[in-house]
């Protein structure tokens, strides 16, 4: 009984160190990519890959398969997939005001009469030579008396709350399939190098939608039948939620929803904004295309070190445990395509040209018998670079869709990641399972434009930036020979702010030298 109250405290002694300075400490790097915020390069588990070129697994584990190890150098190579239908947006909200958020939308949904508001920005038209078609709906509603602009061009009034009237909705699906890499060197005295890289390619394209709730746009502008352009959206305005509909939206009597909210009825802005609105984004200089690219990821250089301490060896009455520390620093630089900022369903890959450092740790509490128990959190710094013809706002009221651009410099908000883990090596024969709790935070980012404008409203965006993701890996390894194994990791989402529902499924051959 004694005994059994002497390992009850010392596993909680040792639980509560690990807490206490797993929480000051700095893991793997996070991404700046919403898509997909914590890119994994292996099944194997970020640790115990490295561990294990050094003597430590054998005399720790006494396994006699590993005695013959005699590498120092490890290489996984590791095929995935990754795909999200959904997200949710920046209040963390899956649904808003009945309607869903789509992919499109994690920044709010597609205001169409905003696009009238504000001053126009140097170098730019008047908004009726810049885009026919908006001034075509500028002039409607001054005839119909339906809009009355102050003294900043804005009618605050004719901008719905609700994101319905006037606004449009895009379901998107984000495909992405790639290949990644991963190789790590033992150097000496607990240090190690680790390279990390992949090439992936990305499609995200709108999903078909049943009607009535699709609203498909043609651009014709010249009147001569002959389209040049066919996109599909959802028009918000002519959304029906059915039974759950918001009393404020319906129609019984013959009324006219928007009318009574905005002043503005739905003809003018079914006539005027959402059907043409493939033409408002041709003039205006924004691609609404599907997506379809490939492109290198991210190349990470790590420098790592972890050392074993091993406490009760040989004890009948203490349980054989090692405390293992891990302090890697990391350089991150983005060699890939660097997002057209006139391509609205472009996604980022990787960290969209901004080059990374960051500083990791961790600590684990690893049972020679059981399981291996661990925290480790980490800290990314992104510089900041050049944008060119990034679209801003140019009214309050804006969101999503702008009609004019600028050049400016972006500095990145940081990320925070932290993780907790639970491994069994070894548990059942030469077959290894992880599973991992991933949270990365993303703080908002800087926007300064390289010629200022008090037309342009920057802080909008950086209102919209920060963004946060919680996931949960699963994986399996199974050591086929000493030296090769294979492994396949789950990347399951949990909970999303301005961020992708991501699933990540993932294949990994590895072998020591």
């Amino acid at each position: 009984m004694i005994t059994q109250f002497k390992n009850a405290a010392y596993l909680v002694s040792v639980g509560a160190i690990l807490v206490m300075l797993s929480s000051s400490l700095n893991a793997d790097l996070s991404s700046l990519a919403k898509n997909d915020p914590y890119p994994t390069f292996t099944a194997l588990d970020p640790l115990i890959d490295r561990l294990l070129l050094s003597p430590f697994a054998v005399r720790f584990r006494h396994e006699h398969q590993y005695r013959s190890r005699k590498g120092n150098f490890m290489f996984s190579v590791s095929p995935f997939g990754q795909n999200a239908v959904v997200g949710k947006n920046v209040k963390s909200e899956k649904i808003y005001r009945r309607v869903p958020i789509e992919l499109g939308d994690l920044t709010g949904r597609w205001g169409l009469v905003p696009l009238l508001f504000g001053d126009t920005p140097a170098c730019f038209p008047d908004i009726e030579i810049y885009s026919p078609t908006l001034g075509e709906a500028l002039g409607k509603l001054m005839q119909a008396g339906e809009i009355a602009l102050n003294t900043n061009n804005e009618d605050p009034a004719a901008v719905d709350p609700n994101q319905r009237c006037g606004y449009l909705s895009f379901p998107l699906k984000y495909r992405k399939r790639g290949l990644r890499a991963s190789c790590s060197i033992d150097l000496c005295a607990g240090f190690g190098l680790n390279i990390e890289g992949g090439v992936a390619s990305i499609t995200q394209y709108t999903r078909d939608l049943p009607d009535p709730f699709c609203g498909r746009g043609v651009c014709d502008p010249m009147g001569t039948g002959s389209p040049v352009l066919d996109y599909q959206w959802i028009d918000l305005t002519q959304y029906d939620a059915g039974p759950n509909e918001l009393p404020e939206f319906s129609t019984v009597g013959g009324r006219d929803p928007c009318f009574d909210i905005i002043g503005i009825t739905s003809t003018i802005l079914v006539d005027f904004f959402s059907r043409p609105f493939a033409c408002i984004a041709k003039e205006i200089g924004l691609n609404i295309d599907s997506y379809c690219g490939i492109s290198s990821e991210e190349l990470r250089f790590n420098l790592y070190w972890t050392h074993p301490y091993e406490y009760y060896r040989d004890s009948y009455e203490w349980a054989h445990v090692a405390i293992i520390p891990y302090f890697m620093g990391s350089v991150s630089i983005s060699p890939g395509k660097i997002k057209n900022e006139h391509k609205a369903f472009e996604p980022y890959f990787a960290n969209n040209g901004h080059t990374a450092i960051g500083g990791s740790a961790g600590l684990y509490l690893d049972f020679a018998d059981t399981l291996q128990v661990g925290a480790e959190c980490s800290y990314t710094h992104f510089f900041g670079r050049h944008y060119t013809d990034l679209r801003v706002p140019n009214s309050k009221y804006q969101t999503t869709v702008f009609p004019y651009f600028t050049n400016a410099h972006i500095k990145p908000g940081g990320n925070i990641f932290f993780a907790l883990r639970v491994l069994a090596y070894h548990f059942c024969d030469a077959l290894s399972i992880y599973v991992q709790y991933n949270m990365v935070d993303h703080k908002a980012d800087t926007i300064c434009l390289n010629h200022p404008d008090p037309a342009y409203y920057p802080n909008q965006l950086e209102r919209v930036s920060a963004w946060t993701n919680k996931s949960f890996n699963a994986a399996a390894v199974y050591d086929i020979l000493p030296n090769f194994g294979v492994g396949f990791l789950w990347q399951a989402p949990v909970r999303q702010r301005n961020s992708y529902k991501s699933t990540t499924l993932m294949f990994t051959a590895y072998a020591f030298f």
